[in-house]
């Protein structure tokens, strides 16, 4: 505790991250230590104490939010703890709203999801072991990354930090406690999501080759009437669009079924489509119509 509470600018907070939280049982035993340590130090401003608790299981964040736990913690807490930091709820016990206060739980994928920052504490005791050697290789630099100089990593018995003696010293081996080493050069830090994601297949040169070719002139033509064409409408005698032009929006066919009745058509004949240069019943109504023929012998010129 004398470490990471004392020598700090005033007014800065005491932040750690305990990514893992489960149930909440280890977040909270931190939230209780750091307050006893700190009130144990009798500084004369003691620094505020933020708790980030993280898990992937949505259900358990849930339940970690609430702070109740069986009567079964009594064979583990002492009980001057059980009258200092619980109180008796039904038939368990519920931490103390002053201590819940500390911690702010949130579900949160540590592969995935961006680090918390600027730690001076970061307790994941026993994730370690339930990720493979790869991943373990890009989540230590992160750890380093997400502490503050001379910051404290903290991990279960059974966890090292295999070859990154280079980012962290060991103060307390026994209890498996690592302090930020500071580096003089950091390589590129990969983030875990990269262990993760499959890797992209090559596509071998000759697959690359019977690839089909974009038709050029077409797609050139297309790109210009998207560009520099008026917007319009091509629609039915019974106003359906049958197609849409705009500059907004990519040329586009649309069934009558979802695009219906832009504008009632004038008394013509049925074999009569119109083409307007807007989109909109109320513009419909203002801008005079072109009349174009949509038989089937004659091609349909846009506007």
């Amino acid at each position: 505790m004398p470490a990471p509470a004392q020598d700090r600018p005033k007014g800065s907070p005491l932040r750690v991250w305990n990514p893992g939280c489960s149930t909440g049982e280890e977040t909270y035993s931190l939230a209780i230590v750091l307050k006893q340590g700190c009130e144990g130090l009798s500084l004369p401003d003691s620094p505020a104490i933020q708790v980030f608790a993280t898990d992937l299981d949505h259900d358990a964040v849930e339940e970690a939010r609430g702070g109740t736990f069986s009567a079964g913690i009594a064979a583990d807490v002492s009980a001057e703890r059980l009258a200092r930091c619980f109180v008796r709820e039904g038939e368990g016990y519920r931490i103390r709203k002053e201590i819940r206060d500390l911690v702010v739980f949130a579900p949160q994928n540590i592969f995935v999801d961006r680090p918390f920052t600027k730690l001076d504490i970061l307790c994941c005791r026993n994730l370690l072991i339930y990720v493979n050697v790869e991943a373990q290789q890009k989540l230590l630099p992160l750890m380093h990354y997400a502490l503050n100089p001379g910051g404290l990593l903290i991990l279960g018995t059974a966890e090292s930090i295999g070859r990154f003696g280079h980012l962290f010293s060991s103060p307390d081996a026994q209890w498996k406690v690592f302090q930020r080493r500071e580096v003089s050069e950091r390589s590129l830090l990969e983030m875990p999501a990269h262990v993760l994601r499959p890797a992209r297949p090559v596509v071998p040169v000759a697959e690359k080759a019977k690839e089909p070719v974009m038709d050029i002139f077409y797609a050139a033509q297309r790109m210009l009437l998207d560009c520099y064409g008026p917007p319009s409408v091509v629609v039915t005698a019974e106003g359906d669009i049958i197609y849409v032009i705009s500059p907004a929006t990519p040329s586009s066919s649309r069934s009558a079924a979802t695009s219906r009745s832009v504008f009632a058509p004038s008394r013509r004949t049925r074999k009569t489509a119109w083409s307007l240069p807007c989109a909109t019943r109320e513009s419909a109504s203002r801008l005079p119509a072109r009349r174009v023929s949509s038989s089937p012998s004659r091609k349909l010129t846009l506007p």
